[in-house]
C-alpha cells in the first residue's frame, strides 16, 4: 500500500505532522471523534512504537507514539473505515520495519441495547446491585439512577457475563430510572425496574389494645423496628373494611404515637401499619373499642298505699255498694207496701164476708158452706198479703254493710 505521507519523510519532521494532527484532534471533538482504544501485542527489543492511521483516502490522519512496555493507545477518530499499522522504535526512538496496514473500523457511537433486566427492590439506605443485560457497551460507558425527585446518583458498572451494577445507598423511596451512556452522550434510559423501598416495618407490641368508651380522643403506641419517617397507621372494621388512618402524634424508628378519635365507633378492628403512602401495609395488631354501658333505666318501687289510704278506698267502695242496694231495697219497698194494702183489703173483706155469711157455716159432716169458704178464702189471700208486705217493709239487704262500713270509719278514725 502506498500512502502519501510515507516513510521518505524525516522522522523529525513525522514528528511535527504527529504535534498537528493531535491538536487537530483537540479540535475536531465538535466534530464527533471519540477515543478508540487500540491494542498491540508487545514486540521483544522494541524502545517505543508508532501507531498511524490513516483514512479511505490513504491520508494519515492519526499518529500515536507509546513508550516501551505499552500495548494500547487510545485514538481520537470520528466515525468511518479506517487502516492502521504499528512500527517499532528502536532505543533512539527511530522507526523500524513497519508492520501491515490492517481494517480499523470505527462504528458510529450508539446507546447501549437492554437485552434483559429483572425488577431490581432495593432498601433505603441500603447498598445493593441490580443486574442486566446489555448489547452495545462501550468501553468507559458510565451508569447513573436518577431519584424520583429528580437527583442523579452515580453507579459504579462492572461486566461479566452479565452488566452489575452497584448501587449506593439511597435514603429516597420510590422508583428510579436507570441510566447507561456510551460516550460520550449516546444513553439508554430504563423506566421501571428499579425502586427503592423502605425496610419492613416490624411490630413488637400495642398498647392499649382495648380501649373504654371514654368519649374524648385517646392515645395508643406502636413499638417495634424500621418505622420510617413517612410510616402511615390506621384502623380497618374486618377484611373489607375501609381504611381509617390515625393522625400521628410522634414518631421514632422504634415507637410510633397515635391518636384514636372519639367518634371511631365500638367494635374489632384490624391496625395496619405501612412505611409510607406508597409501602405495603402489614397487619399491625388488633384493636378493640368497647362499647358503652347500656343506660340502666330505674324503676321505682310502687309505692304502697297507707293503711288510711287503704280504710278510704275500702269505704268509698262500700257507701257505692249501699248507695246500689238503698236504691234496690227502695223498689222492694213499694212492692211491701203495695202487698201490704191488698192484703189489708182482702182482710177487711174476707173478715166481712164471713160475718155476713151462714151463723154455722159448717155443715154436720165439717164441710163448709159456700159463702163461708169463700169468705174464710178471702181472709187468708188477705192475711198473706199482710205478711209478705210486712216481710218486705222490714227486710234491708244494706244492713250488713252499713255495719262493715261503720267498722271500717271507726278503723279510718283510729289512724288519724
Amino acid at each position: 500500500m502506498t500512502v502519501k505521507a510515507g516513510w521518505l519523510v524525516s522522522f523529525r519532521q513525522r514528528f511535527a505532522v504527529i504535534l498537528l494532527l493531535v491538536a487537530s484532534a483537540a479540535a475536531a471533538q465538535d466534530a464527533g471523534t471519540r477515543a478508540i482504544p487500540y491494542h498491540w501485542e508487545p514486540i521483544d527489543g522494541a524502545g517505543g512504537y508508532l501507531i498511524e492511521v490513516a483514512d479511505d483516502s490513504q491520508t494519515i490522519v492519526a499518529t500515536e507514539q507509546a513508550p516501551a512496555g505499552a500495548t494500547s493507545v487510545a485514538l481520537s477518530l470520528a466515525p468511518g473505515q479506517y487502516q492502521i499499522r504499528l512500527t517499532p522504535l528502536d532505543i533512539t526512538k527511530n522507526p523500524q520495519t513497519p508492520g501491515d496496514w490492517t481494517p480499523f473500523p470505527v462504528e458510529a457511537v450508539k446507546p447501549p441495547v437492554l437485552v434483559s433486566m429483572e425488577p431490581s427492590v432495593l432498601i433505603s439506605g441500603v447498598e445493593g446491585t441490580a443486574r442486566l443485560q446489555l448489547e452495545g457497551l462501550a468501553d468507559g460507558a458510565t451508569a447513573s439512577v436518577r431519584s424520583p425527585s429528580g437527583n442523579l446518583f452515580p453507579v459504579e458498572i462492572s461486566q461479566t457475563d452479565t452488566v452489575l451494577l452497584k448501587v449506593p445507598a439511597l435514603e429516597e423511596t420510590g422508583n428510579y430510572t436507570l441510566l447507561v451512556t456510551n460516550p460520550p452522550d449516546q444513553t439508554l434510559t430504563v423506566k421501571g425496574k428499579l425502586t427503592v423501598r423502605y425496610p419492613q416495618p416490624v411490630v413488637k407490641q400495642v398498647s392499649p389494645d382495648t380501649l373504654e368508651p371514654t368519649g374524648a380522643d385517646q392515645s395508643l403506641e406502636l413499638t417495634g423496628e424500621n418505622f420510617s419517617s413517612e410510616a402511615i397507621v390506621g384502623v380497618r372494621a374486618g377484611d373489607g373494611g375501609k381504611l381509617v388512618l390515625l393522625a400521628i402524634t410522634s414518631r421514632s424508628p422504634t415507637s410510633i404515637q397515635v391518636v384514636v378519635p372519639k367518634d371511631l365507633g365500638p367494635g374489632e378492628y384490624r391496625l395496619m401499619l405501612a412505611n409510607g403512602l406508597r409501602e405495603r401495609q402489614i397487619l399491625a395488631g388488633s384493636l378493640k373499642i368497647k362499647a358503652p354501658p347500656v343506660p340502666v333505666k330505674k324503676v321505682e318501687k310502687e309505692k304502697k298505699p297507707s293503711r288510711r289510704a287503704e280504710l278510704q278506698t275500702q269505704i268509698d267502695v262500700l257507701k257505692e255498694r249501699i248507695r246500689t242496694v238503698d236504691a234496690q231495697n227502695l223498689a222492694r219497698r213499694t212492692v211491701g207496701w203495695v202487698s201490704l194494702g191488698l192484703g189489708l183489703a182482702g182482710t177487711a173483706t174476707g173478715a166481712l164476708l164471713y160475718s155476713r155469711a151462714d151463723p154455722a157455716p159448717f155443715s154436720s159432716d165439717g164441710q163448709v158452706g159456700t159463702a163461708g169458704g169463700v169468705a174464710l178464702s178471702t181472709l187468708s189471700v188477705g192475711l198473706s198479703g199482710l205478711l209478705i208486705g210486712a216481710v218486705i217493709l222490714t227486710s234491708d239487704d244494706a244492713a250488713p254493710l252499713r255495719l262493715q262500713l261503720a267498722d271500717l270509719e271507726r278503723q279510718l278514725l283510729a289512724e288519724s
